[in-house]
């Protein structure tokens, strides 16, 4: 029989993780008092208490470092940027950059532009409010009539980045298999943060022995690519510099020792780069011109390409309607956790409708308000008999429907996937003009799933039904609505006589409550009267809500609660209702605050 590992310990194997100095200073203590050969160990400052002292918190850094290290190497758990880059690494998931600010552009060409297929050369740039916007391809557009012409398909199929052209100090490779080099751009001020554009950057290789210039192209992965590919991939690294690795001449064209590697990126000025309506206008594009990519520019082009001169751009004249995007910062550790979960599920392939949606959220978030995602099924069931049911013969007679059907549409239907989409770019103004994700900007997201969507699928983006809310009363039963009741329709607040709030900061606080949470909803949400009223009330001292319809100074009705009226600012006489409880809305419904405002029409009374 085997002989018990007997010990005087009375302790379980994983006991050590109840002890921090101060527990464990007080069980070496009490061994020794029990074991009755040591005493000064019960005295402080006595040499055997330094040497205890030591141990213990000796012990206690160890075992931080323990747990600190246990928790950083988990997925779930890590809080350091640097050790979660290097976590998701192994899941072949790349951090996202930051990415500037966008700005959608009109375009026109004045008579002295002669008919031609004209070219913008990639980089060119407009200096506005003394802030760069820039293009980052080559753009192409044709001037087909004499005359002044408006030209809408360019605009709608570009656009432009903010920040300026740099070019990189040039790179000499050592030629060895997938190697990797590193755009360094970094402030001696630590108070200064440089924004490099992670979507802008441009990458081009001299051959050391033919010295021809050829531009190399990101790819999601090396091992997708044969031997010649001529591609790099991008990483944003652990100390938030991009990366470039390059093929081993089986996966990916390999660089030679020798060569010379050229970048070009966009370095962002932040918030600051956001611009208003209006100030590109009168602006001229000019042309990006450095000896360098010049050089570069007589080997990757050809003798087909006719660039715009500087003559004539003269004859061009740029314009912006709406503000610019704000910018998106680069990924932390939240959201990284959250996208890579996504990404790895994904597995390179979109098949499902979350799919489609999980993709959407990681790689449109900066341009994207709101999105859905449907099959034909619901596209044709719940969307176009909307339509019908509010009078139209057909669904394309609406003008949004028929833009995107001719557009984007094929001619057979049935593996169509919707892409309900709503803009961040001023979706709605407090005038109530509405505005859709440009042609350019559902372009550029149709072709990004084509890489991992099924080949039999066609993606088909919608512009979504703006749905205004706006106070409401009927004046009676049999009453013929219109949107203009909200006009003669007001908040009624009964206020204690006791409350300290004035009545401007109690009309600005409900003003608030009600702009920031329809700011704040979605396509397809559900609109709660119920947590309005809840808000309001949370205020303090209000003891009733109502809603009052007021006609020439005459009060002809007054209803509990909060009552509004909902219409179709396209079609009101066919789509309104007035509701007094909450409201679900359909999947390709948005909702806005009509004005974005209802102070004028909240009136405080004393209970």
């Amino acid at each position: 029989m085997a002989k018990e590992n007997l010990t005087d310990f009375s302790l379980s194997r994983d006991s050590y993780t109840a002890f921090d100095a101060k527990s464990l200073k007080e069980l070496i203590q009490t061994r020794l008092n029990e074991g009755g050969i040591y005493t000064d160990q019960t005295f402080e400052g006595s040499n055997m208490s330094s040497i205890i002292d030591v141990i213990a918190y000796s012990y206690h850094l160890l075992l931080f470092y323990l747990n600190q290290t246990s928790a950083e190497s988990m997925f779930t758990d890590t809080s350091i940027y640097e050790n979660m880059n290097r976590i998701v690494k192994l899941i072949d998931y790349k951090p996202k950059g930051y990415q500037t600010s966008l700005l959608s552009f009109n375009l026109n060409a004045s008579s002295l532009l002669p008919e031609d297929a004209y070219t913008i050369k990639r980089y060119s740039y407009f200096v506005a409010g003394g802030l760069y916007y820039s293009f980052i391809n080559d753009s192409t557009f044709n001037k087909t009539v004499p005359g002044d012409q408006n030209l809408q398909n360019f605009s709608s199929e570009n656009i432009l980045r903010e920040g300026q052209y740099f070019e990189y100090p040039e790179i000499t490779a050592l030629g060895e298999d997938f190697e990797t080099v590193t755009l360094a751009v970094q402030s001696n001020d630590d108070n200064l943060k440089i924004n490099v554009d992670s979507n802008s950057i441009g990458l081009y290789v001299q051959d050391v022995d033919t010295k021809k210039i050829i531009e190399f192209t990101e790819t999601s992965s090396l091992f997708l690519e044969n031997s010649d590919s001529t591609v790099y991939e991008k990483r944003l690294n652990e100390n938030g510099l991009y990366e470039f690795k390059f093929g081993n001449g089986i996966f990916g064209k390999k660089v030679n020792a020798g060569d010379s590697i050229f970048i070009y990126y966009i370095q962002s000025s932040g918030e600051a780069g956001v611009i208003s309506p209006g100030v590109l206008d009168g602006n001229k594009l000019n042309l990006y011109n450095t000896p360098r990519f010049n050089q570069i520019s007589q080997d990757i082009y050809n003798n087909t390409f006719n660039f715009l001169t500087t003559q004539q751009i003269q004859y061009l004249n740029f314009s912006n309607s709406l503000q610019s995007t704000e910018p998106v910062e680069k990924e932390d550790t939240e959201t990284i956790r959250n996208n890579a979960a996504k990404n790895f599920q994904l597995q390179n392939r979109i098949i499902t409708l979350n799919d489609y949606n999980d993709f959407l959220s990681t790689n449109f978030s900066q341009v994207l308000k709101s999105f859905n995602v449907v099959n034909n099924d619901d596209y044709v069931d719940q969307y176009l008999n909307y339509f019908l049911n509010i009078g139209l013969n057909k669904p394309n007679d609406d003008s949004r429907v028929l833009f995107n059907q001719v557009n984007f549409n094929s001619i057979n239907q049935i593996n169509n996937v919707y892409l309900f989409l709503v803009s961040k770019f001023n979706n709605v103004d407090e005038n109530d003009n509405l505005s859709f994700v440009s042609t350019s900007q559902k372009s550029s997201i149709i072709n990004s799933f084509k890489e991992q969507q099924q080949a039999n699928v066609n993606i088909v983006p919608v512009d979504p039904v703006y749905t205004s809310f706006g106070l409401g009363v009927r004046s009676g039963e049999n009453e013929n609505i219109t949107k203009d009741i909200s006009n003669e329709s007001f908040l009624i607040i009964k206020r204690n006589v006791l409350s300290n709030s004035s009545t401007e900061a109690i009309k600005e606080r409900i003003n608030n409550i009600l702009v920031n949470y329809f700011d704040n909803l979605n396509l397809g949400d559900l609109v709660s009267l119920k947590e309005l009223s809840n808000q309001i009330f949370n205020i303090g001292g209000i003891e009733d809500i109502r809603t009052r319809r007021v006609v020439n100074n005459i009060q002809v009705n007054e209803v509990e609660g909060i009552s509004l009226v909902v219409y179709n600012p396209i079609y009101p006489d066919n789509d309104i209702q007035i509701v007094g409880s909450d409201i679900k809305l359909p999947f390709f419904k948005f909702p806005y605050l009509s004005n974005k405002s209802i102070l004028s029409n909240i009136i405080v009374e004393n209970a």
